[in-house]
Formats: structure tokens, C-alpha cells, sequence
């Protein structure tokens, strides 16, 4: 990657401190078009796992958790740290709004509402 007293150097034939404001914002402009030499970083595939959300209504925001993908929803429930009494609530895919049952399988990518006045014995 070149400097901009290089760049002024070969464009011009001088010293970057003798140009006109508008040759050196020529020079600038080649300056920042020069590719950078490290590339962009790579993200890690996660093969395997899925992120969940988990949230109530009106109550602290949404929980995330990264699971396996054969993780039932019961079992991330429980790895969230979250207490569901089966009985008065269920779950809820907020993207389609079907209902989910403990013994389904988690999605990557879906967040999950938990409500009450669900019937979760289906």
C-alpha cells in the first residue's frame, strides 16, 4: 500500500506538501481507493448448533441460548435457566404463531414466546 507522498510523488512529480488543495484531494481520493493487503475475517460455521430466543411478554426482554439441533424444546427451556408451569402456559413460534409442544425440536434462528392460556397438553 502506497503513502500519500508516494501517491503525490507519481501523480504529480511532487512533494505532497507543494500541491494545490485540489491536487491533494486528488491524491487523497487514489489514497483511499488502494485495496486494503489483510483480507476480511471469516465467521466460524456452526455446524450443529442452533440459537433460540426466549421471551414473555412484558417481561425482561427475550433470553437467548445456543443449543444443539436435536435439542427438544424442553430441554432448552431448561438449559435458558426458564420455569414454565405446563399447566397455565405454553409456547408460542413468534415468526408463524404456532403453537410448539416440550417434545419438539428447537429451529435456528426462532424466537420463542411464552404464554399463558395456551393449552400445552396437545
Amino acid at each position: 500500500m502506497a503513502t500519500k507522498a508516494q501517491i503525490a510523488r507519481k501523480m504529480y512529480g511532487e512533494s505532497l506538501a507543494y500541491l494545490s488543495a485540489g491536487k491533494k484531494a486528488a491524491v487523497t481520493k487514489a489514497f483511499n481507493a488502494q485495496g486494503t493487503s489483510t483480507p476480511a475475517p471469516r465467521r466460524a460455521a456452526r455446524s450443529g448448533t442452533a440459537s433460540v430466543k426466549f421471551g414473555r411478554p412484558g417481561v425482561n426482554g427475550v433470553k437467548e441460548c445456543l443449543v444443539s439441533d436435536d435439542t427438544s424444546m424442553g430441554d432448552a427451556l431448561e438449559q435458558a435457566g426458564l420455569k414454565i408451569n405446563k399447566s397455565k402456559e405454553g409456547i408460542l413460534a413468534k415468526d408463524t404463531g404456532a403453537i410448539v409442544m416440550y417434545a419438539d425440536k428447537v429451529t435456528d434462528g426462532v424466537t420463542y414466546v411464552i404464554t399463558p392460556g395456551i393449552d400445552s397438553s396437545i
